[in-house]
């Protein structure tokens, strides 16, 4: 979570979290156990940093975190539960839940308590962050002592009477003497629809004591034990950073990360972090060497690893080959890796394993069979409660629709977003408006488009995802070019002409066809042959299915800038229609400048 955020002051409301069972988890299955962790603390650290949670400590598997008001942390509580109930948990802790006889929803349950009150406040000496004491953050503290897994449980003079809590079921239970309080206090229960219906034991109102310490806390503590916890802090913090677009804090505390692990010679720490820093990288689009390292990391993976990490290493492995272009490495990556799974019997990661080849396919340019794909990957996550894995399905569904544009990427466009909204994820709900702002792009709704745009905008600037910015004016230029609004399409373009000097060939092509495009138009033929000249060497090096659609299209801008209108016409005649929509537009406005418009081209 970032250190930026303000500490809130005055009214505060204060939650406390810890994960049910953890220790008999730690003494049964430590290795699982550990990856579960890393898991919940990454999920708890994004979700304060979304919303805008203070992070006051954490300890062992326990969280405290303040907020500025009572409907924030109960926003808080529903997202971070909802991901709870539909993650998929490593399958040796869902076996050790079975044993101990829990019945119901398995996984990674954590009891929640929700107060509100005035307290005192001092920035702690040590961690130098701002901790809290009175009465609110003892009755919070009681409160999730009371709890059991999956529940949350809130003090009632936080409920305000028009409270509505979307995802969520809320009831009153009562009024209860609570250790340190002279009064009864009135309690609710609010539980997220991932684990409703759940039937709980009764409060555990014999417990006031701290929330127990894992297997791992309670035997003596090494430097190494330190180190060790800091690394997990640094991963969970890194993953924050990158979906947060913060690329360079990503990277530095990455490289911390890298040098740790080498010295507590922990190949699984090691790899974990190779797999952040080459997610960092694909994010700043250097696919080689995000490619690179992902084979670094399979490697030490293979030699050092178990099966569990290993088949996770080739999922990772498979997703930068297809990223790459290098469509048959993917697949045999794949195949092994599903091979693993199923040796394992671990049929939520070979799900999410065999739903890579939609991908595949998509990037292929098979738009049907992906389609197929994805729908089938969808139904059957969400029907094994894999949340995350379905969204992030639906949305290459999406994306795949708005390349072909087909009007059913609005349907999904709108799942999604209800969906990013309900869980307050800002950044995820702008991707989804940004890529549905290219379908409105190929239509020239002006409106529609416009409206996405300001709000994308706003968004990737509130969160400094450069990168996105800079793909929002390219879409910018593609539709004032496409509406005769020269001048416009040319602000955009000076405003992102640094990409033709540091960003890769996809990107650098892009731009370069929209400059010919731009300079034929305006009838500044030797700046249009110049600009398709450059451009058409590093189209070729586009790895994905638009890069040789982008080859012709800026041969034919070269060829008209030449004053050799058969030969531009011949190649735009040849030409399929582009399943790109940055590409089709491209390929409407050539059609205006050899009058051909009006004409079908061979199909």
């Amino acid at each position: 979570m970032s250190t930026s955020l303000a500490p809130p002051t005055g009214r505060v409301t204060i939650l406390f979290s810890d994960i049910e069972g953890s220790t008999a988890l730690w003494e049964s299955c430590p290795e699982a156990m550990t990856r579960a962790l890393r898991e919940h603390d990454t999920l708890f650290r994004e979700t304060a940093a979304t919303l805008g949670g203070y992070e006051v400590k954490a300890e062992g598997d326990a969280f405290m975190i303040a907020f500025e008001t009572p409907e924030t942390a109960f926003r808080f509580a529903v997202v971070v539960q909802e991901n709870l109930g539909n993650m998929p948990w490593p399958r040796e802790l869902l076996e050790t839940q079975r044993e101990r006889g829990m019945v119901g929803k398995l996984g990674v349950r954590v009891r929640m308590g929700i107060a509100e009150g005035a307290p005192e406040s001092r920035v702690n000496p040590t961690t130098q962050r701002m901790d809290y004491f009175g009465p609110s953050v003892n009755l919070a503290a009681r409160l999730c002592d009371m709890a059991h897994g999956a529940q949350v449980i809130i003090s009632e003079p936080c409920l305000a009477d028009d409270l509505e809590i979307g995802g969520a079921v809320l009831e009153s239970l009562g009024h209860f003497t609570i250790r340190g309080f002279r009064e009864p206090q009135g309690v609710a229960q609010l539980v997220s629809g991932s684990w409703w219906p759940m039937e709980f034991p009764p409060l555990r109102l014999d417990r006031v004591a701290p929330p127990p310490k894992s297997a791992r806390s309670e035997r003596e503590e090494t430097l190494t034990d330190h180190v060790a916890a800091a690394c997990d802090k640094l991963l969970a913090q890194t993953v924050v950073e990158r979906r947060s677009g913060m690329p360079d804090e990503a990277r530095r505390h990455l490289d911390c990360l890298e040098a740790t692990a080498r010295w507590l010679d922990d190949p699984e720490r090691l790899v974990e972090g190779w797999h952040q820093m080459a997610l960092v990288l694909a994010n700043q689009n250097d696919n080689p060497g995000a490619l690179e390292l992902s084979s670094d990391a399979l490697d030490v993976a293979r030699l050092q690893l178990s099966d569990a990490h290993l088949v996770r290493s080739l999922r990772a492995q498979t997703r930068h080959l297809t990223w790459n272009g290098q469509f048959d490495a993917a697949r045999e990556c794949m195949d092994e890796a599903a091979q693993i799974a199923r040796r394992l019997g671990d049929e939520n990661e070979l799900v999410v394993v065999q739903a890579l080849e939609a991908d595949i396919c998509r990037l292929e340019g098979r738009l049907e069979e992906a389609e197929q794909r994805f729908e089938d990957a969808i139904e059957v996550m969400e029907r094994r409660g894999l949340g995350s894995e379905a969204r992030r399905q639906r949305n290459l569904l999406m994306v795949a629709y708005v390349e072909s544009g087909d009007p059913r990427c609005l349907l999904h466009a709108e799942l999604l977003i209800e969906q990013f909204q309900s869980l307050g994820m800002l950044t995820q709900e702008a991707s989804t408006k940004a890529n549905l702002s290219l379908y409105y792009l190929d239509q020239n709704e002006q409106e529609a488009f416009d409206e996405l745009t300001r709000f994308c905008t706003e968004a990737f600037r509130y969160a400094g995802i450069d990168f996105a910015l800079t793909s929002i004016a390219v879409n910018e230029a593609f539709f004032h070019l496409q509406r005769g609004r020269l001048d416009e399409a040319k602000a955009r373009l000076e405003r992102i002409a640094h990409i033709l000097e540091k960003e890769p060939a996809k990107e650098r092509s892009e731009t370069l066809l929209l400059w010919s495009l731009l300079h034929l138009f305006r009838g500044d033929l030797a700046l249009a042959k110049e600009a398709a000249s450059i451009g058409i060497p590093m189209a070729l090096q586009d790895l994905e299915f638009i890069g040789p659609i982008k080859v012709s299209l800026l041969q034919v801008c070269a060829h008209l800038a030449s004053h050799e209108h058969g030969k531009a016409q011949e190649i735009f005649l040849a030409l399929e229609r582009p399943n790109s929509t940055t590409c089709r537009v491209a390929w409407r406005l050539l059609g205006r400048l050899l009058d051909l418009e009006n004409k079908s081209p061979q199909v």
